[in-house]
């Protein structure tokens, strides 16, 4: 194809791609002075990884940068910071709007069973995981929160709202704080039955061992030792999730088994140590519970190195709030120019096709093959010669 058939081919249909290019252009110029202008609002947080040595309660230490960044962003989404959002701003109360066709259509579906009827609260959740958008930055640890809507102030809120509740519920999740005040309570509880162990093996005379009864308390001794690591866990769940969670449920009907096994075999051994009581059995516990009293030691420990050092899966600093928006998003130039751009493109494509479907020809050699008679002559066209003549 040369560019003389191009300049045939527009000329030829110049019509459609001007009449297409008009139409296009000036729809989206409509509808960008129709519409209302939409604001965004955007934070910036710096997620960084801690830098404290590592513990027993930091989080998936070997994760990349990258995870980091995308667990991070599902937090921002998650339902306990929408939750915390919506009623913070509670906007199912102060932004009530008369119902519209849109409304109407979706209260019919769900009368007739089509869709599933949401409150107006969890609507509101649902439209704010829709809308917000969490993005990380290009080579960096920076994590960006945006919101748009035709308020601009409310769109400040929102993202302002959204990033200090994230805040707040990160340091929920990852923090190490009252591990130390369990293991401390712990601890008392293994000095005291050390104390009235030693106080019976000092008081007893003589005795008779069973076989049976050193099996028993060292399944007495490793039940305790699982309930202390079960209850341990459990604090920790209760810190990174609601209370409500399937996975703190399901802790706490663990722990309460094993006190209940815990009970049963204090209650077995405690037959056994009546009828043959023991000198052997009661050292033998002693040195089983001071075992407990060393794991239980450095457990505590552990905990309270944690809690100075705030020793957490990443380290989270507002770096810029939100400030209300002065221009909106996209600017109505910008618009116009897509749309002549949008318009040009379907302009070609439509001359394109019927380009395509197009069977007239005005090639008198072609004519004369089609059929095979030979031409006399060429009428230009009247219509342009009678205007010529006028003129």
């Amino acid at each position: 194809m040369t560019l003389r058939d191009i300049f045939v081919f527009l000329f030829k249909w110049k019509g459609t791609i001007l009449g297409v290019l008009v139409t296009v252009t000036a729809g989206v110029a409509a509808l960008a002075y129709l519409m209302p202008p939409s604001y965004q609002a955007t934070s910036t947080v710096l997620i960084e990884r801690s830098g404290a040595g590592a513990s027993p309660v930091t989080y998936l230490p070997n994760q990349s940068m990258t995870e980091v960044l995308n667990t991070e962003a599902a937090i921002i989404k998650s339902t306990p910071v929408l939750n915390a959002v919506v009623d913070e701003l509670r906007p199912h109360e102060k932004l009530v709007k008369a119902p519209g066709f849109v409304d109407g259509v979706r209260d019919w579906l769900i009368g007739v069973g089509l869709l599933d009827g949401l409150s107006a609260r969890a609507r509101w959740v649902e439209n704010f995981e829709r809308q917000i958008k969490v993005k990380p930055g290009v080579q960096s640890n920076i994590l960006t929160i945006s919101f748009s809507q035709e308020d601009p102030v409310w769109a400040q809120n929102v993202v302002n709202s959204v990033t200090q509740n994230y805040i707040r519920h990160h340091s929920n999740i990852f923090s190490s704080r009252g591990l130390s005040d369990f293991y401390d309570k712990r601890l008392s509880e293994v000095q005291d039955s050390l104390v009235h162990l030693r106080s019976n093996l000092s008081s007893m005379k003589s005795g008779a061992e069973p076989e049976n009864q050193q099996s028993l308390y060292q399944n007495v001794t490793e039940l305790r030792a699982e309930l202390t690591r079960r209850r341990g866990e459990l604090l920790d769940l209760q810190a990174r999730f609601a209370p409500g969670h399937e996975r703190i449920q399901a802790a706490r009907a663990k722990v309460a088994d094993i006190e209940t096994a815990i009970q049963n075999a204090t209650a077995v051994l405690g037959r056994a140590e009546k009828a043959t009581p023991g000198i052997a059995q009661l050292a033998a516990m002693i040195a089983n519970e001071e075992q407990t009293l060393r794991n239980v030691k450095l457990e505590y420990d552990n905990a309270v190195l944690a809690e100075r050092s705030e020793s957490n899966f990443a380290d989270v600093r507002l770096v810029a709030p939100a400030e209300l928006p002065q221009k909106p998003s996209i600017s109505r130039l910008l618009l116009i120019l897509i749309g002549f751009a949008c318009g040009m493109i379907l302009a070609l494509l439509i001359a394109i096709i019927r380009e395509y479907f197009d069977q007239r020809t005005a090639d008198l050699e072609e004519i004369e093959t089609i059929l095979g008679l030979p031409s006399l002559g060429a009428v230009f066209d009247l219509g342009r010669a009678v205007r010529t003549v006028d003129a």
